[in-house]
């Protein structure tokens, strides 16, 4: 029996299954959004061009995917995603004299949160400076 001759008698059935039958079900797209990570927190490991270290707590959803990290260079004004989905609540960057981060959760829907509480690195030849802000930083 050739695989053609097992697929069509499975196609057959499948659909003769459904007809005349008058239950009906309704599928319901997911369009709910996962909540936006919170408690996001910056951290440098080590001091001489430390890499930055993004740190959140985990969201709840039991249909979360994971969450997607974006980096801005310039103070907020363009982003740039940097991760693929990552299912841990951390990232390590490397080395960025001046950068702004923010993270958003995505579902298996594939539906996006809004964007975390962005949090911000400046190299300073003091100690460095770490900010959150919701709306943007400017140093």
């Amino acid at each position: 029996m050739t695989p053609r001759n097992l697929i069509a008698p499975l196609l057959v059935v499948a659909f003769a299954a459904g007809c005349g039958s008058d239950s009906s079900t309704t599928l319901q797209a997911d369009t709910t959004p996962p909540a936006a990570p919170a408690d996001v927190e910056l951290r440098a490991l080590g001091s001489h061009h430390p890499d930055l270290q993004i740190d959140w707590a985990d969201n709840a959803e039991s249909d979360l995917a994971g969450y997607v990290v974006e980096r801005s260079l310039d103070e907020g004004e363009t982003w740039t995603t940097i991760t693929s989905v990552l299912t841990e609540s951390t990232y390590t960057d490397t080395y960025q004299s001046r950068a702004q981060y923010r993270v958003t959760a995505v579902d298996t829907s594939e539906n996006s949160s809004a964007y975390s509480t962005r949090v911000a690195y400046l190299a300073t030849t003091g100690t460095p400076k770490f900010a959150a802000d919701r709306e943007g930083i400017r140093f």
